[in-house]
């Protein structure tokens, strides 16, 4: 067992293809520069989990040492999993450290899913595959969650941008040149879950008009995957706009969202659209080389906003 490491996973943006890849459907997604930071110190009876806003610990028969129930459950029933599946004891003391807002669309408890999970594995010196780990990472995400189509903890896992098609379908997407984004939150966080079990209802009592929605994306995802492929973040910001409206069309905006993508149009950004699933969350854009500036204005406006690279790599030890 090693005395200490320290992981970072990153959070991600679904570029196109939200709601529609819980349908079946592909999916373009990134990994982001912003993400999660586990150090994970050797112990020697029981297991700790400590983040900012809470901190929790149980024993090494697995009994919660703490006073009430915690919301970290999820991430040591994960981690506990784990351990008892490779045959070593559940103990060690984490701390997990996000630069990301959480409910923001943006895969926080994904990253830190993927984070906690590589962590302990390394400290413990568990051999896991990528998929292995995402599918220890899903565990977690099924409690936070429900029915997360996998896509988070796949792409904190795996890093770059991806099409991704469900869960173990996945294929890299080879970017022609480094892409900035502009991710403005828009204040409001939302649950995933409400917004695709609301997606869900619309498909099933507008059968005809989310087929025809759904058959509209599918062209808006083979030109989108072009465009990335060749550079073109022009068409790129174009094809942004046609994915928001196919995402308004289905009901996940709002009056907030429609707000911030309309201001950042008129900052003459190529295009904008929510990302996530929609009912807050952030709005991401793409613009030339005035990413930075316009960012920093938005941020005047809004809780936050800021210039994200892409396409990072996935889960890795720090230094």
């Amino acid at each position: 067992m090693r005395k200490q490491v320290k992981v970072f996973a990153p959070g991600k943006v679904i570029l196109f293809g939200e709601h529609f890849v819980v349908s079946g459907y592909p999916a373009i997604v990134t990994a982001i520069d912003r993400g999660v930071t586990v150090t994970a110190k050797k112990t020697d009876d029981k297991f700790v989990i400590v983040s900012k806003h809470s901190a929790a610990a149980w024993n090494a028969t697995g009994e919660t040492i703490t006073a009430k129930p915690s919301a970290l459950a999820p991430l040591y029933n994960m981690v506990r999993e784990m351990c008892l599946d490779h045959g070593v004891s559940c103990t060690g003391w984490v701390e997990i450290e996000s630069d990301l807002i959480s409910g923001g669309g943006l895969g926080s408890s994904a990253a830190v899913s993927v984070a906690l999970a590589k962590a302990v594995s390394l400290l413990h010196e568990i051999q896991l595959s990528k998929d292995q780990l995402i599918n220890y990472a899903l565990k977690a995400e099924k409690e936070f969650h429900g029915r997360p189509s996998g896509i988070d903890p796949t792409i904190s896992t795996v890093g770059g941008t991806i099409a991704y098609r469900g869960l173990g379908n996945y294929t890299a997407i080879e970017v022609g040149k480094p892409l900035d984004l502009i991710i403005v939150f828009s204040g409001r966080k939302r649950k995933t879950s409400k917004m695709v079990d609301a997606v869900q209802r619309f498909a099933a009592e507008k059968k005809d008009i989310f087929t025809e929605l759904v058959k509209l994306y599918s062209h808006v995802y083979e030109m989108a995957k072009e465009a990335l492929v060749e550079g073109d973040f022009q068409a790129v910001g174009r094809l942004f706009t046609l994915n928001h409206l196919l995402l308004r069309s289905v009901g996940v905006s709002d009056n907030v969202l429609e707000e911030i993508v309309r201001k950042l149009r008129n900052k003459d950004v190529y295009g904008a659209k929510l990302t996530g699933a929609g009912g807050g969350g952030c709005v991401i854009a793409v613009a030339d080389g005035r990413a930075v500036e316009i960012a920093e204005a938005m941020a005047r406006l809004y809780p936050s906003a800021w210039m994200s690279r892409t396409g990072v790599a996935g889960v890795g030890e720090k230094a």
